[in-house]
């Protein structure tokens, strides 16, 4: 057994609340926001994925964080997500190791994984919103 293989730091989370967790449980798309955000910029979001004809209440799984709450995504994603959206949460605080370039489709093993300004900056900053919007057409190839 190669050892060295293990020789690696552990991100150990700091999860002390669930998150707030709504929509369809069944749904392929899964959008991580934060509360502040997501309350204040509904309508936003809801325009955004209207945009590519996906209905936020029936074809999404949102899962809402606190300020600064830590969570394991994976832990909190069923098997039958495909993408997930993170608006304004920084990877740290879902459990990734990693930097992620904001506008960019990673994939996991499981699902695919897409970064974005905060729905606050989407709302005043025209090039974000572009590049959002870019993204989505590739990934809904709409």
């Amino acid at each position: 057994m190669d050892i060295s293989f293990f020789d690696f730091d552990q991100y150990a989370l700091n999860e002390t609340s669930s998150p707030v967790i709504q929509g369809n449980p069944e749904a392929q798309l899964a959008i991580v926001v934060n509360q502040n955000d997501f309350t204040e910029y509904n309508d936003l979001i809801d325009k955004i994925f209207k945009a590519v004809n996906i209905e936020l209440s029936r074809q999404t799984f949102q899962i809402v964080l606190g300020d600064g709450q830590e969570i394991s995504l994976a832990s909190h994603l069923n098997d039958d997500i495909k993408n997930v959206f993170v608006f304004g949460v920084n990877p740290k605080c879902l459990g990734f190791n990693a930097s992620f370039k904001a506008y960019q489709a990673y994939k996991t093993e499981s699902y695919t994984v897409l970064f974005s300004h905060s729905l606050k900056d989407l709302s005043t900053e025209t090039k974000f919103k572009k590049a959002l919007w870019t993204i989505l057409q590739t990934v809904f190839k709409t």
